[in-house]
């Protein structure tokens, strides 16, 4: 099943961010424009209707300060459900996630700007 046709990882993934925007007292606007996205993008991950592309997940976790079990809701990443299997799975096998670690680390004006963000 891919992983943007399951209700269950778009809920998990929406209650997630929320939850970690809400904590880390984040707005949806700076959020969005943190990651070059638009508010109603952001919107539409909060209320379950659709997902972040999986290359914006090492830099959602950034920003909210979190592991990849965190975001997913994992407490324990020896003990997955089925669906945080799925968002793993997804997360590792994605193509791109290696160019992507390699463009957020040598991109000091993002790294700034998230630094900024976590810092208000």
């Amino acid at each position: 099943m891919p992983i943007e046709k399951s209700q269950k990882v778009k809920q998990a993934i929406a209650n997630n961010i929320q939850n970690y925007l809400t904590t880390n007292n984040i707005k949806m606007t700076e959020f969005g424009r943190v990651l070059g996205v638009t508010r109603p993008a952001v919107k539409f991950w909060l209320e379950g209707r659709n997902i972040p592309d999986l290359e914006l997940f090492p830099s959602i976790c950034e920003i909210l300060n979190i592991s990849i079990y965190e975001f997913i809701g994992a407490e324990d990443p020896y003990r997955l459900t089925e669906t945080q299997v799925e968002i793993i799975e997804s997360y590792h096998n994605n193509e791109n996630f290696r160019n992507l670690i390699d463009r957020y680390r040598s991109d000091s004006k993002f790294r700034n700007e998230v630094d900024k963000l976590m810092n208000k």
